[in-house]
């Protein structure tokens, strides 16, 4: 505890990967935050030089399972005092993940961000195709997970992807932030509806623009699952979206 804050500090050198031991982890410290009572709100950073860059890929060989990081955002949504994450170096993959599954984001400045498991003929998992376009564009999200290539802090900040860009000491500048010290009410990303500009994407152009390379089968199926979040509720996807994943995982071009 600091203060009225719960905080939850990971260390997993080199680059923070969140492999079973970090998740454990994770979902251990969120329970542990539900039952303290002076808690007002939890505030999850990473120590070293960056934030969570992914999954530990070994694990891909085995095969994933479909709640890895699903417990963790859920557990996040179902705490009744407010979430928020303070990143800084790179926020990739499964790291955006978690910081979709938080009410509130911050980052330092530098700080990039990244969907890049398409460019390893993948899909972004976890409920990351439906709740990313409830909490940015719809063009933005789909640039993201199509492309795989990192934005800056400015630009996570415009579209809004973060919340604030802190400046200083990365705990210290969290711990002194409005949305720590006067948290607000949750802001659960999975409940939102979907982005206002669903309804001027035209899915059908893009899915046929897509190039035919060994990359097509990870982007087709991003386009469908983005296109199905902004028709359906969260919880109808999620059992499709890790299919498809365990399809890609599977397939030549993912191997």
């Amino acid at each position: 505890m600091e203060g009225n804050v719960f905080l939850i500090e990971v260390d997993n050198p080199p680059v923070n990967a969140l492999g079973k031991e970090v998740r454990t982890g994770l979902n251990k410290a969120i329970s542990a935050a539900s039952e303290a009572e002076q808690a007002r709100v939890v505030l999850i950073i990473c120590k070293g030089k960056t934030f969570f860059v992914g999954a530990d890929i070994t694990e891909l060989d085995g095969g994933i399972s479909k709640d890895v990081l699903l417990d963790f955002t859920r557990a996040c949504n179902e705490l009744p005092i407010p979430v928020v994450c303070a990143m800084h170096g790179n926020a990739f993959g499964g790291g955006v993940v978690i910081a979709l599954a938080c009410d509130y984001r911050l980052a330092m400045p530098g700080t990039r961000f990244a969907l890049p498991e398409v460019k390893l003929g993948l899909l972004p998992a976890c409920g990351c195709t439906q709740t990313l376009p409830r909490l940015i564009s719809v063009s933005a999200a789909l640039d993201l997970m199509l492309f795989g290539d990192p934005i800056d802090c400015e630009k996570a900040l415009r579209e809004g992807l973060i919340d604030d860009v802190l400046d200083g000491d990365l705990l210290l500048s969290a711990l002194s932030h409005p949305l720590v010290k006067k948290p607000r009410e949750k802001r659960v990303v999975m409940a939102l509806p979907p982005s206002s500009d669903k309804e001027s994407v035209d899915f059908i152009k893009i899915q046929t623009e897509i190039p035919k390379n060994n990359l097509y089968r990870a982007r087709s199926y991003c386009v469908e699952l983005v296109e199905k979040a902004v028709r359906l509720p969260v919880s109808e996807v999620l059992d499709e979206e890790y299919l498809l994943f365990q399809r890609l995982i599977a397939s030549e071009e993912s191997k």
